[in-house]
């Protein structure tokens, strides 16, 4: 942390033992300090979910914080975050398979879009939604957007009964 241009912290070795990454990654999140969070992430060799977390994080703080049209905002959040998907596929795919939810573990679009919602760009957010994996994330969701007849073709082509009245 210390050679952090945006939290510049100088711990001891003890703290530095009684830390684990799952406790100092997201306080450096909290700083922002994106490109720090990735490294240590990677040399560490941390599960892919820290590396989700961190793209998550700094797309939430980009719809909050942007300055940058909607569109603009929108593509450099899409393509960054396809960009990691593929990355991930290239490396061998995921850590784990999800049989609740029928996919496997990648980055929640549907909290980031929330985030967008939550800004006003309801646009985006839908567009965030329609790259979710997860039926089960993306159908209420959609519902809550007030977009029924999208959220009925989704269920519909899903085949799961269940969902289909859900949306009914």
């Amino acid at each position: 942390m210390r050679y952090s241009s945006k939290c510049r912290r100088a711990i001891t070795y003890k703290q530095l033992k009684s830390i684990t990454p799952k406790v100092i990654l997201p306080i450096q999140l909290k700083y922002r300090d994106y490109f720090l969070v990735l490294k240590e992430a990677k040399n560490l060799n941390l599960k892919q979910k820290f590396i989700n977390m961190c793209y998550e994080e700094w797309a939430c703080t980009l719809l909050r914080n942007s300055l940058k049209d909607p569109n603009t905002l929108q593509n450099d959040i899409i393509d960054k975050l396809q960009q990691l998907e593929e990355d991930i596929k290239r490396k061998g795919g995921h850590e784990k398979f999800n049989a609740l939810t029928g996919s496997v573990s990648t980055i929640d679009y549907t909290k980031i879009a929330k985030v967008a919602q939550e800004r006003g760009y309801k646009d985006i957010a839908i567009q965030l939604v329609n790259y979710e994996n997860s039926v089960i994330k993306k159908i209420p969701y959609l519902l809550t957007l007030n977009q029924f007849e999208i959220a009925f073709e989704i269920s519909v082509a899903n085949g799961d009964m269940n969902i289909v009245h859900k949306v009914i």
